[in-house]
C-alpha cells in the first residue's frame, strides 16, 4: 500500500467528482493529447524525442500509472484551505478528456464510502504526519505509514475533531478564495522586487513577526552549510508539553518553474552539517515545480525518514509563498 499527496488548483471540481462520481482526478492534462498511456506506448515504440511539447508536459504526470488498487490519496487543501481529503484506490489509471475536456481528466477509480476529510492542523494529528501534510510540490509519497493507519481510524472515532479551527482561520477560509487568482501575481511581483539578498531580507523580517519563532540568524555570504537563515521554533504536543525545535530554511529567488535541484542539494548538505535541525524550508519566489525537483524532494524526505530522523524537508512556493507573506507581513502593509 502506498500513499500519495496531491496538489491540484481546481479544488471543488475535484472534490465533486470524488463525492459525486468516486473518481479521482489530477492535473498536468490540460489537452486531449494529455493520454499518459498513449504517450507511455509512443515513448516505447517512437522515443521521447517524439512527442510533441504538450505530451512532453503532460508526461509529468506519469506516476499516476504507478498508483494501484488499494492504495490511498490525499488531496491536500481540498476542499477548502487548510483541508485534506483522503481516498482509496479501486481501479488503475484512465483517461476522460472525452467527460471533462479540461485540466483534470487524469483520473482513478476510488472507493466513494472510503472517502474523508480532515483539518490537516487539527491537534490531534501527529506533528510529523501533519508535516508531511504540508505542500511540498505538485504530488508526493507520504511514507508513515502506520501513523496514517491510525488517522483514519481517529477519524472514524471522532478523534479528529478540527478543535484548531478559530474565527480568524474560518475568516482566512472565507477570504481565499476571494484572494487566491491573486496570488501568483503578487509572488512574480515580490520577486520583481526581492532579488537575491533582498528576498532574504523580506523573509527574515516576515519570521520576526511570528511568535512562536525565536532566535532568528541570517548567514552572510555563500556556504552550503547551515542555510540561508537559521531560527527556533516552539512547539507544545497535545499533552501540553513544551519542547523548542530548529529549522533552516534555503531561500531561491526564481522566476518561472523551478526543476534545477541544488536547493535539495544544499539542503542535504545542510541536515548532514547540523545534526541538530528538525525541519528545513526551501522558500521561493518560483511559481511552479518541475518533476525532477519535485523527485528530488521525495528522494531527500525518504532518505531522512529511513534513517529514523523525525527530520522533513518542505516547500513554500508561488502562491503558497504569497499567502503566507500576506498573512504574517500585514504590518508592513499599513506603513
Amino acid at each position: 500500500m502506498s500513499i500519495y499527496a496531491l496538489r491540484v488548483d481546481i479544488a471543488k471540481e475535484v472534490y465533486n467528482s470524488l463525492k459525486d462520481e468516486g473518481v479521482a482526478r489530477f492535473t498536468w492534462s490540460y489537452s486531449k493529447e494529455g493520454n499518459l498511456k498513449e504517450i507511455e506506448s509512443k515513448i516505447k515504440k517512437f522515443g521521447w524525442e517524439n512527442l510533441t511539447e504538450i505530451e512532453k508536459d503532460c508526461w509529468k504526470a506519469n506516476f499516476m500509472l504507478s498508483i494501484k488498487e488499494k492504495d490511498y490519496i490525499v488531496y491536500i487543501n481540498v476542499p477548502e484551505y487548510g483541508e485534506c481529503t483522503v481516498a482509496k484506490v479501486t481501479g488503475e489509471y484512465f483517461w476522460n478528456w472525452e467527460k471533462y475536456k479540461s485540466d483534470g481528466s487524469h483520473c482513478l477509480l476510488i472507493d466513494k464510502e472510503s472517502i474523508r476529510t480532515f483539518n490537516r492542523n487539527d491537534k490531534n494529528i501527529p506533528s510529523d504526519l501533519t508535516r508531511r501534510f504540508g505542500l511540498q510540490g505538485k504530488y508526493w509519497r507520504i511514507y508513515l505509514e502506520d501513523k496514517f493507519y491510525n488517522l483514519l481510524q481517529d477519524i472514524d472515532d471522532k478523534k479528529i475533531t478540527g478543535e484548531l479551527a478559530s474565527s480568524e482561520s474560518r475568516l482566512f477560509n472565507c477570504i481565499n478564495e476571494k484572494i487566491n487568482p491573486y496570488l501568483e501575481s503578487i509572488c512574480e511581483e515580490l520577486q520583481h522586487y526581492h532579488v537575491g539578498k533582498y528576498l532574504e531580507e523580506l523573509i527574515v523580517k516576515v519570521l520576526g513577526e511570528i511568535p512562536e519563532i525565536k532566535n532568528i540568524s541570517r548567514k552572510s555570504g555563500i556556504s552550503d552549510k547551515g542555510g540561508d537563515i537559521l531560527f527556533d521554533y516552539e512547539n507544545t504536543d497535545v499533552f501540553g508539553n513544551y519542547s523548542q525545535k530548529k529549522c533552516a530554511i534555503q531561500v531561491k529567488s526564481y522566476e518561472g518553474i523551478i526543476n534545477y535541484d541544488q536547493a535539495i542539494k544544499d539542503m542535504k548538505n545542510i541536515f548532514e552539517y547540523d545534526d541538530s535541525l528538525d525541519l528545513g524550508i526551501i522558500m521561493t519566489t518560483a511559481t511552479s515545480i518541475g518533476e525532477e525537483f519535485n523527485e528530488k524532494l521525495e528522494e531527500l524526505n525518504k532518505e531522512l525518514l529511513e534513517k529514523k530522523k523525525e527530520k522533513s524537508v518542505t516547500i513554500l512556493y508561488g502562491k503558497d509563498f504569497a499567502r503566507w507573506v500576506l498573512k504574517y507581513g500585514e504590518k508592513f502593509f499599513n506603513r
